[in-house]
């Protein structure tokens, strides 16, 4: 609408605009533009130290969802200045280390996750993925026991003083990482937003202690241990398995089958069809190399690994 307003020779001026557009008026416009940025700097900041001082008092700020297992304290404006441990999902993440740390591996516990139907931490329909388990085994400290006399360092002299000896903490960081945000042009010339995380110096991370989670110690390590010591998958997974020669062909149009892989949330499946077109009718799947193989139907199944697939 702008821009045919403008083609009409049309303005845009601001009710606070006082300027014109000669070379005094554009200055004016200038220092001002330069001064409502720089109080919008200083609204920041003042912003930023604010919310840095609630945290060095040991509450426990957030915009977003809890963390897994726990569920936010609220005072009486309805702010949220804690967080407490949830029964029902704080048992599955002590469930989830005391299967790691018996040997189970990270695929087995989200399968039996799936299966007994819990809720994931996004209530997602796809069930648990294995970087969700990860991030609660390695990335989270809210589930590792601590004792008093470990985190007083990290924690300001008021904080600490309140601690108990006897009990044991979880952790829960702030200013931990640093999203850069900034818009670009694409291809078409439109903008879009793009983004960057990083994770700051350990130095700058912000410390409140929460309730203990109940996990114990030497599941978390155990756990830990595991995920540490685990080799990554190999990826030959994601490689086409090639027809040789063009032996096989389709019915409907005779052209050579090749291999196409179709990523999903549970694996690559590797599908034959005709160059060129969508897998025809009259096709079948085998199991090769454990994925899920597309074949033709003809007058004599095709012999794969020895498995006769009709």
């Amino acid at each position: 609408m702008l821009v045919a307003s403008f083609r009409h020779g049309c303005k845009l001026v601001a009710l606070d605009d006082r300027g014109d557009d000669s070379e005094e008026g554009q200055l004016l416009k200038y220092i001002r533009g330069w001064v409502s940025r720089q109080e919008r700097l200083k609204f920041m900041e003042r912003s930023r130290r604010g919310t840095f001082q609630k945290v060095r008092e040991g509450k426990v700020l957030g915009s977003g969802v809890a963390k897994y297992g726990f569920a936010y304290v609220l005072d009486g404006e309805g702010k949220r200045i804690g967080l407490r441990a949830e029964d029902e999902a704080i048992g599955v993440v002590r469930r989830i280390f005391r299967m790691l740390a018996e040997g189970k591996s990270v695929n087995a516990v989200s399968k039996k996750l799936d299966e007994a139907g819990v809720p994931t931490p996004a209530r997602s329909v796809l069930g648990w993925s294995r970087a969700q388990i990860r991030n609660i085994i390695v990335r989270d400290d809210a589930y590792r026991p601590h004792t008093a006399e470990e985190i007083a360092p990290l924690l300001s002299r008021e904080v600490a003083a309140t601690l108990d000896p006897e009990r044991t903490y979880g952790l829960w960081y702030y200013n931990r990482r640093d999203v850069s945000r900034w818009k670009e042009r694409d291809s078409t010339g439109a903008y879009r937003e793009r983004w960057r995380t990083e994770v700051r110096d350990r130095e700058e991370w912000l410390t409140v202690p929460i309730p203990n989670a109940g996990v114990p110690l030497e599941h978390v390590e155990a756990a830990r241990e595991k995920l540490a010591n685990a080799k990554r998958p190999s990826r030959a997974g994601g490689r086409e398995w090639e027809l040789s020669g063009g032996i096989l062909r389709c019915a409907e149009c005779g052209m050579a089958m090749r291999a196409r892989t179709v990523r999903s949330r549970k694996g690559g499946s590797h599908l034959v069809r005709a160059r060129g077109r969508q897998v025809p009718p009259g096709l079948v799947r085998g199991p090769l190399h454990g994925r899920q193989t597309l074949f033709e139907v003809g007058d004599k199944a095709p012999q794969i690994g020895g498995a006769n697939h009709e």
